[in-house]
């Protein structure tokens, strides 16, 4: 009699602790990517604010440079002390309008559009040199050419604006439908681990009731077993002993527990292993 071999466990893939190891992994994929997504789009968001508020310190630059030009037109005339007033006014404007653009021109990440602002804040520096050596009969030339590039200036910010701004809305919509893919994934996952988790179920219960109906028919069956003169044994795949009843003791004067765990070769004589190996292979029974 052999013992049957022990079951195969299922697949690593398809039990539940690794299933549910597998969606921790991919929900924690899908946070890790949802939020550097969120991060960009925020990022973009704020690009697009400070652009646009470049904008304004560029046209705030702009309106100050025209302010210097008409206090500071060349005149033969002397000038009132309100003329005076506004002049040093416009000057300082001037000033302020330049190191609040430079400010916002740090904050961007944008060299091509920091380079144009860069060629901006030259003219109004232009203008603002020719103001301090007095020379007021190039302060129209100079403050044409400011104005024009503003004018440059103001239309690439306005598409740059419109870029961060369409790159956050791009970001802000995969993250959405990523947030609607992760529900999805894991209600498929779920639904699998539920699946897999009934049928692991069903066939412990299966094994259950086998275990019991063998444990019944070992119980019905034991008596007779332990009453017979007949040596009866248990022989594993492997050839060790795994039960024998009492009677082997009347048969070869050793107890069960002197045999039980050991080879069942060791039982019998070199000339007989041969022959007692030949009967084990054929009164084996595959297991079902």
């Amino acid at each position: 009699m052999f013992q049957p071999p022990e079951a195969r466990l299922p697949q690593s893939w398809a039990r539940p602790r690794n299933f549910a190891i597998a969606l921790a992994l991919v929900i924690s994929l899908a946070v890790v990517t949802l939020l550097a997504l969120q991060r960009y789009s925020a990022r973009q968001y704020e690009l697009a604010l400070v652009t646009h508020e470049l904008g304004l310190a560029a046209y705030d630059l702009s309106t100050a440079g025209l302010r210097v030009a008409l206090t500071h037109q060349p005149s033969t005339e002397s000038r009132t002390s309100a003329q005076i007033v506004e002049a040093a006014n416009a000057r300082i404007a001037l000033a302020r309008s330049l190191m609040r653009l430079k400010s916002d021109a740090d904050r961007l990440e944008d060299v091509p559009l920091q380079d144009r602002v860069e060629q901006f804040s030259n003219r109004a520096r232009q203008l603002q040199s020719a103001i301090q050596d007095e020379n007021y009969t190039a302060v129209p030339a100079i403050e044409s050419a400011t104005t024009a590039e503003f004018v440059t200036l103001s239309q690439y910010i306005r598409e740059t604006s419109r870029q961060y701004a369409a790159r956050a809305e791009q970001a802000q919509l995969i993250a959405t439908l990523g947030r609607v893919l992760v529900v999805l994934l894991t209600s498929v996952v779920i639904g699998i681990m539920y699946s897999r988790y009934r049928a692991v179920q069903r066939e412990v219960e299966r094994s259950a009731a086998e275990q019991e109906a063998l444990r019944r028919s070992e119980a019905r069956f034991r008596p007779l077993v332990q009453s017979s003169s007949d040596v009866i044994a248990v022989i594993s795949a492997d050839h060790v002993v795994t039960y024998v009843s009492p009677a082997v003791e009347s048969i070869t004067g050793m107890t069960p527990d002197q045999l039980i765990g050991r080879p069942a070769f060791e039982t019998v004589s070199e000339k007989e292993r041969r022959t007692f190996e030949a009967f084990l292979t054929n009164t084996r029974r595959p297991y079902r």
